[in-house]
């Protein structure tokens, strides 16, 4: 079949996506998105976004139309970014530019689709969701832009381990509730704005260093719970996330793991008389039916109370 050029072929502009060019395509030649993807052989109501969107393409029929080459068609999807199970490309729209969309309002970026984009490269005006709830701070600004970057440069540089990294943070998030899977390249802002935020601690790993440090180690979750008996719902999360870690990234591997379990000085001791002692007078003190958290505490308190007794003990009158 002998395609004709189309009457009218605005050029596309820099970085224009192929789907938003086909749609001022179809608004130059007057006809609709539908017809003109009819006329050009291609699936209706399939938006071709990504470049393994044109292997069911007819390339020879699509490049006579538009009157552009096959490489030059292709340089206006989105490429494929393989970023360790990170969701960094929307198919759909999620941020744009006020500037930019007033002047073509069926105009759409390529790098508007990306999750790390804050900026349009086109006008410089700060990118917007499309369901912007309110102000972002200065502050919480800067930490986003500096996500994005970090986010930028570990995508292009296929950095696996600060990539792990940033979807251990936001798995974390979801553990929490604070955020979705698909919160980089959610509509919401909020959504976006904390996880973009969340990589930003994450990419100086003391978010994550702590989360670890609690979750692993039932001592310092111990010393957590007492120290904040009302956020023990959010700590035993975060055990349970740092449970679950090893089975979720089986590629990295625990410094010192395998020493650690073969010492025979790790073994599991059994509580001491004084702790027994000084559980039991907690029960007594309290009650049984009271907050576990507030006996531990008193109990803590007793079986330190026993031990400065034991250490200094109370010298005898010889008089």
């Amino acid at each position: 079949m002998t395609v004709k050029p189309l009457p009218r072929r605005p050029l596309p502009l820099c970085d224009e996506l192929l789907s938003s060019w086909l749609s001022r395509l179809a608004q130059a030649n007057h006809c609709s998105t539908d017809e003109l993807y009819g006329y050009l052989g291609l699936q209706q109501g399939r938006a071709l976004d990504r470049e393994s969107d044109l292997e069911h393409v007819c390339p020879d029929r699509l490049c006579a139309a538009v009157g552009r080459h096959r490489t030059e068609i292709a340089a206006m999807t989105l490429p494929t970014v393989s970023a360790h199970s990170l969701q960094c490309l929307g198919t759909r729209e999620f941020q744009t530019c006020k500037h930019c969309r007033a002047q073509t309002p069926e105009l759409v970026l390529r790098h508007w689709r990306f999750a790390w984009s804050t900026r349009c490269e086109r006008c410089g005006w700060d990118l917007v969701s499309t369901c912007s709830h309110g102000v972002v701070s200065r502050r919480m600004r800067a930490r986003v832009v500096q996500g994005a970057k970090c986010l930028a440069s570990a995508v292009v540089t296929r950095n696996k381990k600060m990539l792990h990294q940033f979807r251990q943070a936001l798995d974390l998030l979801q553990l929490w509730g604070l955020a979705e899977v698909d919160a980089l390249i959610s509509e919401d802002q909020d959504q976006r704005t904390i996880a973009l935020a969340a990589i930003e601690l994450g990419s100086r790993r003391s978010f994550l260093r702590v989360a670890h440090r609690v979750g692993q180690n039932n001592r310092v979750a111990q010393s957590s719970l007492r120290a904040l008996p009302r956020q023990s719902e959010a700590i035993e999360k975060v055990q349970k996330w740092a449970r679950l870690h090893e089975y979720r990234y089986p590629e990295v591997k625990t410094t010192n793991r395998k020493a650690t379990d073969q010492c025979p000085n790790t073994a599991k001791l059994a509580p001491s008389n004084r702790a027994v002692t000084a559980a039991r007078s907690a029960i007594q003190e309290l009650g049984s039916d009271a907050d576990r958290y507030a006996l531990l505490l008193r109990a803590q308190e007793i079986w330190q109370a026993q031990t400065i007794g034991q250490a200094h003990p109370t010298p005898v009158d010889k008089s």
